[in-house]
């Protein structure tokens, strides 16, 4: 079972999984919008890309840079 938890998926999934999980804080984020303020959601955006620290290197930079534009096209005004 630990095991399980530090192996690596393949390089598809991972790409996919960084992808997925901006895009899903980033839709909590809109769907909060007029409860929090963008801080907020530059915070989970955060946490979200050091939660795909398991993740090989270039997912991980594409889920930061991901999340740096989604932060700056919506959130940011």
């Amino acid at each position: 079972m630990i095991k399980d938890l530090f192996h690596n998926p393949p390089r598809k999934t991972q790409y996919l999984i960084s992808v997925v999980a901006v895009f899903s804080v980033a839709a909590l984020g809109l769907a909060l919008h007029n409860l929090i303020v963008y801080r907020v959601v530059a915070l989970m955006l955060l946490v979200t890309v050091s939660l795909t620290l398991f993740l090989d290197i270039i997912p991980v930079i594409i889920a930061a840079v991901l999340s740096a534009l989604v932060w700056n096209l919506f959130f940011w005004t």
